[in-house]
């Protein structure tokens, strides 16, 4: 069994081979309980069992890797129980004397929701690829932790929109944005190492609200909206409203990101830029993601955003308006690279300076014409001069 932590009682599973054919749920659960932990019938009280099974439907490449295969094919059940014996309640992964858990464990989707609204002050972990650094650089104390890495992992695509869970990690999302956003893969491919490719995830990505995450320029451009879930209710709301100010989102307690939703660009020019120290596996100064839509030779719709010049991702407004209704044009371009010095206000830090950042955010509007207007022409240098 695995337990995990609630106020009211305790989560644990059980696989569905240690069911035995016609035994009723609740006393499977009971007997598999006092297996685990030595409990009596009198010392727990079975609140609940799932009716149905949860399995674990895991890559086959990944079965064999993980526990040595041997959750090949089983099910879960789900049952939650609570201890009435106080010997059984004073465990590891207890604090009693603070009233706190320092650790809630791996969920399943269907609980996760109700653990966060007991929890609402909860550190959700996912690839921990940020939060690890709170620990290990830092020190800070992020107890009650939950742990959801292998939640929320569905991806589907319809109505013209790639739905990813917020579990879904950069690896996993990246042949969407082939197939889908090609334009935007050569940046996606950027986002840290492979390593953290593999571990960090979409949603934390946006949830953790940092002003110089990888994801949320693209996104914004794009139009993207996310699922925010607490308990039973959800709500969506359009990515470039969720984030308020520096280190604040517009997140209730105990709600977390659930889904998100990129519409499919259709007949729009998409492009999206990192710019930092290293090309690979660095952290950004500034990022800006761009979709414009142009129809015989006019642009009729300019959405342009940007990481790393404001405390938040945002959009740059009065550059888009200086684009929008405009000739497909360098002048055009010129006009929003001239405007964007009005939209930020960046700081200096190890990254850049602001200077710098400015100058940057104008150039890139330069680019995205180069580009856009003349792809044969040599704009980015692939390899460093001499190779």
């Amino acid at each position: 069994g695995r337990r995990i932590d609630n106020k009211e009682g305790d989560w644990w599973q059980m696989p569905q081979g240690g069911v035995d054919e016609g035994e009723d749920l609740k006393v499977a659960a009971l007997r598999e309980l006092g297996e685990e932990t030595g409990a009596r019938p009198e010392h727990v009280t079975i609140l609940k069992a799932m009716d149905e099974p949860i399995r674990y439907d895991l890559p086959e490449e990944l079965i064999g890797k993980l526990w040595g295969g041997k959750y090949r094919g089983q099910e879960q059940v789900w049952y939650f129980a609570r201890f009435t014996a106080p010997e059984f309640t004073d465990q590891p992964g207890f604090d009693v004397e603070e009233g706190r858990h320092p650790v809630v464990e791996q969920l399943l989707d269907e609980v996760l929701a109700a653990v966060l609204a007991d929890n609402p002050k909860a550190t959700i972990v996912a690839g921990a690829t940020d939060v690890g650094l709170w620990v290990t650089k830092f020190m800070r104390d992020i107890s009650p932790a939950v742990f959801i890495g292998h939640l929320m992992k569905g991806v589907e695509v319809r109505d013209g929109e790639i739905r990813l869970g917020a579990g879904v990690t950069y690896s996993e999302a990246a042949p969407l944005i082939a197939e889908h956003i090609p334009a935007a893969l050569d940046y996606w491919l950027r986002i840290g190492g492979w390593q953290v490719r593999n571990m960090g995830t979409v949603g934390a990505n946006i949830a953790n609200g940092s002003p110089i995450g990888d994801t949320p320029p693209l996104l914004i451009a794009l139009g993207a909206r996310i699922v925010l879930r607490k308990g039973d209710v959800r709500r969506e709301v359009a990515l470039q409203d969720f984030f308020i100010d520096y280190g604040k989102q517009d997140r209730a307690p105990g709600e977390f990101v659930e889904q998100v939703i990129i519409p499919i660009p259709q007949n729009a020019m998409v492009a999206a830029y990192k710019i930092s120290k290293r090309r690979d596996s660095d952290i950004t100064a500034v990022a800006a993601g761009f979709c414009l839509s142009v129809e015989n030779g006019t642009i009729t719709e300019a959405r342009v955003a940007f990481g790393g010049m404001a405390a938040t991702p945002k959009r740059a407004a009065r550059a888009e308006a200086a684009l929008t209704g405009q000739p497909f044009a360098a002048e055009s371009f010129e006009a929003a690279a001239r405007a964007v010095a009005d939209d930020f206000t960046p700081l200096s830090d190890w990254r850049a300076s602001a200077e710098y950042r400015s100058a940057v955010a104008a150039n890139l509007f330069r680019r995205f014409w180069l580009e856009q207007s003349e792809p044969d022409l040599p704009v980015r240098l692939k390899y460093a001069v001499g190779e």
